[in-house]
């Protein structure tokens, strides 16, 4: 009979439940973060999330790219970030014991804005180290014109086996050779009054001139672009037939980048939210599920025992909530390593106090009833009347309430991070906010760095309110409409 009362109380609150359109949007809503956080290593990469902190990892995404789709608003198109490493090799027998390898990157440029660097990174593989490789790279332009960019021998390399191995990593906007070549190439087309403007190839931005039209203001950034067809010739001469290159790429840094873009440390924050989703659900849910469930269990055991344990408990609950919780963190962070299990563990712990006074309200009225009496007089032992009667009488509150207080939760641990003692060993929206506002994200009009997580926050958060109201409004008889 009673797993039949069970069942009919679960459809009687279903039945209510549908009704709630609020309650069902949020329901909805929380199954997509639920899914998305399952399937976070589908949607994301795995790798992401342990090089998070990794910077090297990030090192070849540009740096504060904004969306990709930032494109759709805005007059002028930006290129997209792209990462190539199919080329076409030529080999070619120069004579004496020298060999040039020729390695062509094909970039089809249609775009209004250039990317913000080119680079060029691999490995070569030597066996005389008296005679390293010599690296050549320039640039052939749809025009038909060639800019050099790059030329010297390779830096040493480490020592394997019978052979070395130098790493490659040529930066367009950082090598003198380029910025003093693109001056060159660009002061041939531009006006005396422009060439005033420009008085050395330090003030020249090498991709503007790489990307743009032979005409004047071809060194001021306010030429054409030039689209169609680059190719990016990299000659590497060799001093033993042995020699070869590998693992090569070229990276056109683009203005936009993925779903979120980048920040400072070319963090893809696509990533970081993803991932963060899942500790912001485990976060808020764990520390709604023991803070209710520890004011629940202390506030009708209060009510139940009454005369002095009673009024001792209470004053014990209002003594827990004057602790200055910020403080308290702060003390711990200072006394051990900030850690996400530390802030989840202090927050159940001092979040119980407010569940507490309602449950010990409800549960002087509880006590009360006849079946409680009834299970007195019957011998009943103290702890089963308490959680065998009186406990399940306030769970519908306590669920609205868990759902309630996800929000808080989330809002607490974004705080804290915000503030620089949150756990940096692990992702979280709060971090993310953290190096934003450290590195003046706001100041700066990188808005992508801040309102996404910022966004993320709100939306967990508005979710578990929706539902909170609804099963309150559902299983509380005093909120129910008439």
């Amino acid at each position: 009979m009673r797993w039949e009362d069970t069942k009919q109380s679960i459809k009687n609150f279903l039945f209510e439940f549908r009704h709630q359109k609020i309650g069902i949007f949020g329901v909805i809503v929380l199954a997509i973060l639920l899914i998305t956080a399952v399937f976070a290593p589908l949607i994301a990469t795995p790798e992401a999330k342990e090089n998070w902190r990794n910077m090297a990892y990030w090192d070849e995404n540009p740096v504060n790219a904004p969306p990709a789709w930032m494109n759709y608003f805005t007059s002028k198109d930006m290129c997209p970030h792209v990462i190539m490493d199919n080329y076409e090799e030529k080999i070619t027998d120069l004579g004496g014991g020298i060999k040039q390898d020729q390695l062509i990157f094909v970039y089809n440029y249609k775009y209004d804005i250039p990317p913000t660097d080119l680079t060029f990174k691999g490995e070569l593989v030597y066996y005389n180290s008296s005679k390293p490789p010599t690296i050549n790279m320039s640039i052939l332009r749809p025009d038909g014109k060639t800019i050099k960019l790059y030329s010297a021998a390779s830096k040493t390399g480490k020592p394997e086996d019978d052979h070395y191995v130098a790493e490659i990593n040529v930066l367009v906007t950082a090598s003198d050779t380029a910025k003093k070549e693109t001056y060159n190439f660009g002061r041939d087309f531009e006006t005396e009054e422009n060439l005033e403007k420009v008085l050395s190839p330090d003030f020249v931005k090498p991709m503007s001139v790489i990307f743009s039209k032979t005409e004047p203001g071809i060194l001021l950034e306010s030429a054409d672009p030039l689209k169609g067809e680059y190719k990016l010739l990299i000659d590497v001469f060799y001093f033993d037939e042995r020699d070869n290159t590998r693992s090569a790429k070229s990276i056109f840094a683009g203005k936009v980048y993925g779903l979120l873009g980048t920040e400072k440390n070319r963090r893809d924050l696509f990533q970081g939210i993803v991932w963060g989703l899942r500790w912001a659900l485990a976060l808020g849910l764990l520390v709604a599920v023991f803070s209710v469930g520890i004011g629940i269990a202390f506030g009708i055991t209060s009510a139940y025992l009454g005369g002095w344990k009673d009024e001792l408990m209470q004053r014990f609950n209002e003594g827990v909530a004057s602790l200055p919780f910020l403080p308290i963190l702060i003390l711990v962070a200072a006394a051990f390593k900030p850690s996400i299990w530390n802030i989840i563990i202090l927050m159940s712990a001092l979040y119980w106090t407010g569940t507490a006074k309602v449950a010990r309200s409800m549960g002087l009225q509880i006590k009360e009833e006849t079946y409680v009496e009834a299970a007195r007089c019957l011998g009943a032992r103290d702890r089963r009347i308490i959680i065998k009667h009186m406990i399940p009488q306030v769970m519908p509150y306590a669920f609205a309430n868990m759902a309630l207080s996800v929000p808080s939760a989330l809002l607490t641990e974004a705080g804290l991070s915000f503030l620089g003692l949150g756990d940096t060993t692990v992702i979280t929206w709060g971090q993310i906010l953290y190096d934003a506002q450290f590195a003046g994200a706001t100041l700066k009009g990188l808005w992508w760095w801040v309102i996404p997580p910022g966004l993320a926050i709100a939306i967990v958060g508005l979710t578990f309110v929706m539902i909170g109201t609804a099963l309150d409004t559902v299983l509380n008889p005093k909120m129910k409409r008439m």
